[in-house]
């Protein structure tokens, strides 16, 4: 506690600043003790010289305003308190809730005032930047600008109230009618304070409304309809509540600003009758009172009340010019009342906030993300889940969520779960993203043999799903992806894989007409790796390792901390959102790499152009050539446009697809044979820059044949053919040799023989 010496210094202080602004025009001390000072400062307000001599303005604001300035207890920690005199107009914009006897509070900052006053490091200088707002507010006021049109209407300030009704305030808008209504929403409260305080006290109160109606039918007769209920020996008071919306009628508009200084059920009456919601309000109030008529409870029971009127335009910030005025008021249901209202506690009402209820739509608000669209997710273990939370808290809709796995504890080492119990890790996901306005289907199935089945797709990836992001980090359910038709579902394919540790983040995501597909693009990136990027993703003492979670049990997992999975799924799920909320033709790469420090990521992405596709002569494959292998072939051709030239073809293949995704080349060795008809390959330091290459691409990248040009427009020649059966009979398949013509390619492969 501050002594009132010091306090009398903090007074000083202000004062001697405050004298310093232009508009100050004098200034007092009325009060010091050791919990507060009270301060008066007149300021001089800019207005019109027909204002200046009337004396004050046409809104009632006088051309030196006094206002009382309050140092609380905190000061300087805290902001000074400014308050307008008693009898200074209420019908304005940015003015606090307050009744009639109290002085009102302008709202002078948007945002929270104790955040700008001490963002000053010198005192002086917040000390002045307050007295400067507050000549602002009272210039705008005396002009009538505290609100307009192009800003959007203000809705009634209620940031000092201390109750809150939370609400889905565009389903409430939606059931307004045109003329004259009202209907009743059964809600949750919490009550903080004594039984009994009064609701204007220090309680505190939260309104949950929910959607669905109550009719509040007139008797008791059916118990089990009754909408009220609550604790009686536990702080908060909890239970079931309703909340009433009364409306005049959207073809009603108000354009006034009416005092905030409701305090009282008669008060509240009065402002029904201000608002066009006379006969709505009384015929609540009488419905309520038959309603509970022999009922007791001895816990005060918090009613909401949302009035919904439309105002001459669109609320600030807002889409609807609908605007919700809320209170809450207890329900004191003694014995022995003479009616509803007739304790004294039961007279009393209290301005309270509507606050949006969480939605998808105010989760995209707050968030400020891109708008994407929907989300289907293949894989609910650590990432997925950790992405599935980051989207649901930007808004995004995820329509399923897939894994056959089950919680279990060591899971949460990591998880974005709690749930330890052995249950289905997207039926948990489910149930907690519901919590965040999410609907997603809870796929419990084995993606990567389900997938075989093509009627079995639609299922994992719903109808509306613009975008699926796979976290398995598994082959097979990659390729399963990569062998969907485009037809069957037209959803862009993405993936988020980690590696090293943690240490490395990658993140696919394919081209128009899956090309290139995750396949391809996880063979580009070997192909594209920095020495440092090779180690996290290659490296054996980076990947996976046994990890002891039970008496005979291990799970095989890459060890790292939660921090740190946390830090690169967030940054994955970012880029997802970049690319998805801007889509280009071709697919995307991005990889992100911890620093040897462990506190600095490096992130780059690149584009990567779609595949050419090359059906493969004597075999069921298809070549998949990049777009940066086919300019070199074109560069290497156009060396030697006299005579044939080529070379190795570097890549992965898939048994499974079918397909060869040829990613780079390795030239020519120098002893090499060039002729007008005729490439011979030479030998030279071959087999050690393939052994190199594949070295380096942690053995993921193959030696898979050759390519060589032709001068004419020509397909394979007998030699090539005969070639490839040589090699077939040398090699396992796929074995091919790639032909450059001058206008395209051609690919063969010779046919095996036992």
């Amino acid at each position: 506690m501050a002594s009132e010496q010091q306090m009398n210094a903090h007074a000083e202080t202000f004062l001697r600043a405050a004298l310093g602004h232009p508009q100050c025009a004098g200034g007092s001390t009325d009060l010091v003790s050791e919990q507060v000072v009270s301060l008066t400062i007149a300021l001089e307000v800019e207005m019109s010289q027909s204002a200046v001599a009337a004396g004050e303005s046409q809104t009632g604001v006088r051309r030196l305003e006094r206002v009382e300035v309050i140092l609380s207890e905190g000061y300087p920690w805290i902001a000074p308190f400014f308050f307008l005199r008693k009898d200074f107009p209420r019908n304005l914009h940015h003015l606090s809730s307050a009744t009639v006897h109290a002085a009102p509070m302008p709202c002078l900052v948007d945002g929270d005032v104790n955040e700008f006053f001490t963002s000053y490091p010198l005192l002086e200088s917040g000390i002045l930047a307050m007295i400067n707002q507050m000549c602002l507010w009272l210039a705008r006021a005396a002009r009538g600008s505290l609100s307009n049109a192009v800003h959007g209407w203000e809705a009634i300030l209620r940031n000092d109230a201390r109750h809150d009704i939370i609400c889905d305030a565009e389903m409430i808008r939606k059931r307004v009618g045109t003329k004259p209504g009202w209907f009743v929403l059964e809600s949750r409260f919490y009550r903080f304070g004594t039984f009994t305080e009064s609701i204007r006290s220090r309680v505190e109160s939260f309104v949950f409304v929910g959607n669905k109606l109550n009719t509040l039918s007139p008797t008791l007769e059916n118990r089990k309809n009754l909408p009220f209920d609550a604790t009686t020996s536990t702080e908060p008071v909890k239970g079931h509540t309703v909340t009433v919306v009364l409306y005049p009628g959207t073809d009603s508009v108000l354009d006034k600003v009416l005092p905030d200084t409701v305090s009282t059920i008669r008060e509240l009456r009065e402002r029904a009758v201000d608002l066009g919601c006379a006969a709505p309000f009384n015929a609540f109030l009488t419905r309520l009172e038959n309603r509970l008529q022999g009922y007791c409870h001895p816990s005060p029971i918090t009613i909401g009340v949302l009035f919904c009127v439309k105002r001459p335009h669109v609320l600030m910030d807002r889409s609807s010019d609908l605007e919700l005025i809320p209170y809450v008021f207890d329900l004191i249901l003694e014995q022995g009342r003479m009616s509803l209202f007739a304790p004294v506690r039961a007279k009393d009402v209290a301005a309270a906030r509507q606050i949006d209820d969480v939605s998808a739509a105010l989760l995209h608000r707050v968030s400020g993300a891109q708008t994407i669209p929907p989300v289907s997710l293949i894989g609910c273990g650590s990432v997925g889940s950790k992405i599935a939370f980051h989207l649901a808290r930007s808004g995004v809709t995820i329509t399923s969520v897939t894994d056959n796995k089950y919680i279990r504890p060591h899971n949460l080492a990591r998880h974005a779960l709690l749930e330890r119990f052995s249950i289905p890790k997207a039926q948990v996901l489910v149930e907690e993203l519901e919590r965040l306005d999410q609907r997603p289907s809870a796929i419990v199935r084995d993606v990567a043999s389900d997938l075989a089945d093509p009627r079995s797709v639609s299922a994992f990836v719903p109808e509306g799903t613009g975008l699926v992001i796979n976290t398995t980090a598994s082959l097979v359910v990659r390729e399963r992806l990569s062998a969907i038709p485009v037809g069957d579902v037209s959803a862009r394919l993405t993936e988020v894989v980690l590696f090293g540790r943690g240490k490395c983040a990658v993140v696919l995501i394919e081209g128009a007409g899956r090309s290139p597909n995750l396949v391809d693009l996880l063979a580009w990136l070997t192909a594209h790796l920095t020495d440092d990027e090779r180690d996290l993703m290659f490296d054996p003492q980076h990947g996976l390792t046994q990890v002891q979670i039970g008496d005979g049990c291990g799970s095989l997992t890459m060890p790292m901390t939660d921090a740190r999975l946390s830090a690169m799924a967030a940054m994955a799920t970012e880029e997802i959102m970049r690319v998805a909320s801007a889509p280009e033709d071709g697919g995307q790469v991005a990889i992100g790499v911890i620093g040897n420090d462990g506190l600095s990521t490096a992130w780059r992405r690149m584009s990567v152009e779609p595949f050419i596709q090359i059906p493969v002569q004597g075999g069921d494959w298809t070549l998949r050539l990049s777009n940066d292998v086919d300019r070199r072939i074109r560069e290497e051709t156009a060396r030697f446009p006299a005579v044939e030239t080529g070379g190795l073809l570097i890549g992965s293949c898939s048994a499974r697809l079918r397909t060869v995704s040829i990613v780079d080349i390795i030239n020519a060795p120098p002893d090499s044979e060039r002729t007008p008809s005729l490439f011979v390959l030479g030998t030279q330091g071959l087999k050690a820059a393939v052994k190199a290459r594949h070295v380096a691409s942690g053995e993921s990248l193959f030696d898979i044949g050759t390519w060589h040009s032709h001068l004419a427009e020509q397909g394979p020649s007998a030699l090539d053919l005969k070639t490839a059966v040589e090699i077939a009979a040398e090699r396992s398949p796929p074995a091919i040799l790639l032909i450059r013509t001058p206008n395209g390619y051609h690919a063969v492969m010779g046919e095996r023989r036992a």
